[in-house]
């Protein structure tokens, strides 16, 4: 029945729209009633031709020329084709004639918030939601939310989506914008308050618990975001976005397992993107199935040639399986692609490993002259150096470095130790004095780099003392 009536439905909107297409085409005059003209107007909206829509509210004016529902609709096709100081002056005449119709100021609210005049549109948003039927004002307070973030007021953003994820907790569009407010005002610790006691009252909202193990990811609070994404896609098993979140919880609790098993449950529901792929190749290269791992490196290397993160990846298992020949080949195609210089740094340290001196020496330089504020890519360079004892030459590689990054604690204290390392020991103290009085807090580096430094009585007793203070 309900197909025979939806049926019967079109093929009366169908004859609407061609009985009104015929008299444009003719040029006769065809009386249509409001509810009429109203649904031809609709379909030429939805279909995007304005022209056509404004052509039959002018006709509809001329059998109508009071109803506001065609001024109405007159004003809003203005805004939308973007003539918004034509559209303000017929709302506002329009809400002389009508003023509780919440629309008409739901219209202007809108018009406003186009011209970025937020202050007037938080005004007509405000009125509209006290003439509203209840069912619709937990969207108005999103609309006013929305504003209000536009001017930086997150105390009233926050305290407007409040009260319409109470309103309606299936609003999801209010869940999101809540955790979005949390999470740029820098109050993700409220937001996770909130959340809970909203979840004690509404345990079943998946949009709440997914948003909620949003904000413990933000906070590094993996276990408790795995928790609830957990919730999250008990309640929906096919919202792959919690999946993919879950994953990556997973995965930093070095859970690979459990983390793979997430990726293969949304590659059940979904197209796995080249993405998706990688991050379940690294899974299996963290379980130690390798070749499993290449499987999906090279689907995502098929899937997206230029995705750098799988090159990377099949190299990082092909030097697993002993083939460093091989390994090297795709780090050299990863540092094409990479513009980060990761890859370049990897592949500079597998020249090094694997003794080709010139190249990795090379790589460094042209590495360190593309991305000068790359810091790893300088410490790569330096540690070369350092791990065959060319303190000379690891002490040149620093001073070029700190040219370009001075205020990087890394490279200070690698300067101290290589200034010792040297016999200048003087210096070397007089820097570390500086770099401690300066709070760099790096101290740790200095001892993983030149271990050799707690060999001076002096320099190890000042050394303990700076770390005691920490």
């Amino acid at each position: 029945m309900e197909f025979e009536e939806r049926w019967e439905n079109r093929q009366n909107d169908k004859e609407i729209l061609d009985r009104y297409e015929s008299m444009r085409s003719s040029g006769s005059s065809v009386y249509f009633d409001i509810d009429e003209l109203e649904l031809i107007i609709e379909k030429y909206f939805e279909n995007n031709q304005l022209d056509r829509a404004v052509e039959v509210i002018h006709h509809g004016l001329e059998l109508f020329p009071s109803s506001t529902l065609l001024l109405l609709r007159e004003a809003q096709i203005l805004a939308v084709m973007g003539k918004l100081s034509k559209a303000i002056p017929k709302l506002k005449h329009l809400i002389k004639l009508e003023p509780t119709n919440d629309e008409i100021y739901l219209s202007l609210a809108s018009v406003y918030s186009q011209l970025r005049d937020h202050k007037n549109a938080i005004t007509y948003y405000a009125r509209a939601f006290e003439l509203s039927d209840d069912f619709v004002r937990d969207d108005i307070y999103v609309d006013m939310s929305l504003e209000y973030q536009s001017i930086g007021k997150w105390n009233e953003a926050i305290s407007i989506l409040q009260k319409a994820v109470k309103a309606n907790p299936e609003n999801e569009t209010a869940t999101y914008e809540l955790a979005h407010c949390y999470d740029v005002s820098d109050r993700l610790g409220l937001g996770v308050r909130f959340f809970n006691e909203f979840l004690d009252e509404h345990p079943y909202s998946f949009s709440a618990w997914y948003n909620l193990g949003l904000m413990h990811m933000k906070l590094g609070n993996f276990d408790k975001a795995a928790s609830a994404l957990e919730f999250c896609t008990a309640i929906e098993s096919e919202f792959t976005p919690a999946l993919q979140d879950l994953a990556t919880c997973y995965f930093e609790l070095d859970e690979y397992e459990r983390a793979a098993s997430a990726l293969l449950d949304l590659i059940g529901l979904e197209a796995p993107d080249s993405t998706i792929l990688t991050f379940l190749g690294e899974c299996f290269e963290k379980l130690e199935l390798f070749e499993r791992a290449l499987e999906y490196y090279d689907e995502a290397i098929e899937q997206d040639q230029y995705f750098f993160e799988a090159f990377l990846g099949k190299a990082v298992v092909l030097e697993e399986l002993g083939k460093p020949e091989e390994s090297v080949v795709y780090l050299e195609l990863a540092s094409e692609l990479d513009e980060s210089g990761l890859s370049a740094t990897l592949l500079a340290n597998a020249y090094a490993t694997h003794g080709s001196r010139a190249r990795a020496i090379n790589t460094y330089k042209q590495l360190n002259k593309r991305l000068p504020h790359f810091e790893e890519g300088w410490l790569a360079h330096i540690q070369f150096f350092g791990e065959r004892k060319e303190y000379e030459n690891a002490l040149a590689v620093v001073e070029f470095a700190l040219t370009e990054n001075p205020h990087s604690g890394s490279l200070l204290y690698r300067k101290i130790a290589y200034l010792h390392a040297l016999n200048q020991v003087d210096k070397a103290r007089v820097l570390f004095d500086y770099v401690v009085a300066s709070g760099y807090q790096e101290i740790d580096e200095l001892l993983e780099s030149y271990p050799e430094i707690l060999k001076d009585p002096a320099f190890a007793l000042r050394i303990e003392e700076e770390i005691s203070k920490s």
